[in-house]
């Protein structure tokens, strides 16, 4: 009897082990379940800075007169090129001593103490070669004409704070008035601006559209 007993439990302990071994062993792996919900949106990241690489602004800060009887040469040869005068916008801006507007040039310019009266500013953009001997290449020029069209005598010419010169660069893209034929490089980045309301006489406006500093 003692036997016997010792033979079942024996026997319960072999088939106990057997089926904790079956219970261990890995099954095939089942269907992947549903996504689950979409968690919340994280905050919005800081605003990057805005581009402008097809505009460039130089200011000439005090320039002087410097062409006797003639006007005022800003030398440009670093920066300026045959492509860029025949292909990209090039406006100037003016801002006298004792006033403090900003003017467009070429065009007409208040003139403050002493003389109370507006002169008209020509702005030459010269490339190379020259229309004048005399003249350097790759500059431009201004001068001051009176109201009556003689240039200001040279004691009476208005010292200037700065002269400001952007220049917005044509791009590649291909654009075409409306009977299908290309558009000029300039007439295009002119009819851009005019879409978006920016006259280019208004310097605070041309330099808020293109996000550069009015200062």
């Amino acid at each position: 009897m003692k036997t016997l007993k010792f033979l079942s439990y024996a026997t319960f302990v072999l088939f106990l082990g057997l089926a904790i071994s079956s219970c261990t062993k890995e099954g095939p792996q089942g269907p992947e379940g549903p996504a689950g919900p979409q968690g919340p949106q994280g905050e919005q990241g800081p605003a990057g800075q805005d581009g402008n690489a097809n505009v460039q602004t130089y200011v000439f800060n005090s320039p002087s007169w410097n062409l006797s009887g003639y006007g005022m040469i800003i030398d440009m040869s670093s920066i300026l090129t045959n492509e860029i005068i025949e292909n990209d916008v090039i406006l100037g801006y003016v801002k006298n001593t004792n006033y403090s507007e900003v003017f467009p040039i070429p065009g007409l310019v208040w003139i403050d103490e002493p003389f109370y009266t507006y002169r008209n500013y020509s702005m030459e953009i010269n490339g190379s070669p020259t229309s004048d001997a005399y003249i350097p290449e790759f500059n431009i020029l201004i001068a001051s004409i009176e109201t009556d069209g003689s240039f200001t005598p040279d004691a009476d010419l208005q010292e200037m704070d700065w002269f400001k010169c952007i220049i917005i660069e044509s791009t590649n893209t291909t654009t075409t008035n409306g009977n299908g034929r290309p558009a000029n490089p300039k007439q295009a980045i002119l009819d851009e601006l005019a879409a978006a309301n920016v006259d280019i006489n208004d310097y605070y406006a041309v330099c808020a559209y293109y996000g550069i500093d009015p200062k």
